[in-house]
């Protein structure tokens, strides 16, 4: 899956490129997210109102997030994306269902 050119619900805002005008009419970066989720929430915005969010292998990247980001995930942050979200994430259309749920290294489903 990361060898090739495809759609997705969502990517990290670390490598996201998008027309300035795009970004401005998704409303940008929620700013009540200012540590956690706030490009989960952007990436869900762009998908809401019609926009893509593809992933390319072609890409070589950089990211120092730990560098620049206290890691603690507050309850606020995630009851915000569950309120907002919860009925994109469950339905994700990209999700193989041959592979179990509610991982990420993307075991064939029935393989623990």
């Amino acid at each position: 899956m990361l060898a090739v050119d495809r759609e997705c619900i969502g990517v990290t805002a670390a490598c996201m490129m998008m027309r300035p005008e795009v970004f401005d009419d998704v409303g940008g970066l929620t700013m009540d997210l200012t540590s956690n989720f706030n490009d989960v929430d952007l990436a869900l915005k762009l998908r809401h109102l019609g926009y893509r969010n593809v992933w390319t292998p072609h890409a070589a990247l950089y990211h120092f997030e730990s560098v620049t980001r206290d890691p603690t995930v507050t309850q606020f942050e995630r009851d915000f994306i569950d309120r907002r979200w919860a009925h994109a994430v469950v339905d994700d259309p990209y999700y193989n269902p041959n592979l179990e749920g509610k991982r990420n290294d993307w075991l064939p489903r029935g393989i623990r």
